[in-house]
């Protein structure tokens, strides 16, 4: 009777022996479970709009194009959005049957640095091909991020107004955040006919209340109901 005690009672104590004295070791045995720190994500996913995804043959070359934009679904600013976009190109070779197609990966990064609540931020992409034609498929947002890079603070500018003549669009922006901004900048979109296009500004720093004007050669044909004018600046670290 006294034996099988025994035994019990010696193979606990190397158990217990063992697992006190034994050197941690680099190596996690299977089935074991091993806790480290949590690190959050900063990647944000835009919200991705798509107004137009078109084509013209003219014959020869033919011209592809999609136009969008890219808004925050949250009530923070996105930095660093970029979009991809599915293209497959289908090659006419010579002679011989038709190779099969190739879908591309094409990333572009909308117009404006920050992608601010409330703004909506244009991007584009076009296509030109000769002996070969081509299909624009999905759009997605590709990355984001709620952190800004460079400790910048952005903010939207205040279009007050604008107007077209002699192939010119031309208006005024006020900054209305109520901090000095730096690095302003307007873009000009029309989301159903043409890519966007970045305009020049009389200032680029604007203290608070502060106007000034801005101006961009733009075709008459890029003129449309769906003609936006947008702009920000920002505060320096």
């Amino acid at each position: 009777m006294w034996r099988p005690l025994t035994a019990i009672i010696l193979l606990l104590a190397q158990f217990i022996g063992t697992s006190s004295l034994a050197a941690p070791s680099s190596e996690i045995a299977e089935g074991s479970s091993a806790y480290l720190p949590f690190v959050a994500r900063s990647w944000t996913a835009a919200e991705v709009v798509v107004t137009a995804n078109d084509w013209d043959d003219f014959g020869y070359p033919s011209y592809y194009w999609i136009y969008g934009y890219v808004r925050s679904p949250i009530d923070r600013p996105l930095y660093s959005v970029a979009v991809d976009i599915d293209v497959a190109i289908q090659s006419y070779p010579p002679e011989g049957p038709l190779p099969p197609p190739v879908t591309n990966v094409i990333r572009v990064s909308p117009a404006l640095t920050a992608t601010l609540p409330g703004q909506i931020n244009p991007f584009s992409f076009n296509l030109t091909l000769g002996k070969a034609s081509a299909s624009i498929g999905e759009a997605r947002t590709a990355a984001g991020t709620a952190i800004e890079p460079r400790g910048e603070t952005y903010h939207p500018l205040t279009v007050v107004a604008w107007t077209y003549a002699d192939a010119i669009l031309s208006g005024t922006i006020r900054n209305d955040s109520g901090w000095p901004l730096h690095k302003a900048r307007v873009v000009v979109a029309e989301l159903a006919k043409c890519s966007w296009r970045e305009a020049e500004l009389a200032a680029t720093t604007l203290q608070p209340g502060q106007e000034t004007t801005f101006d961009r050669a733009y075709s008459e044909r890029c003129l449309g109901d769906d003609l936006i004018v947008v702009g920000q600046g920002a505060t320096l670290p």
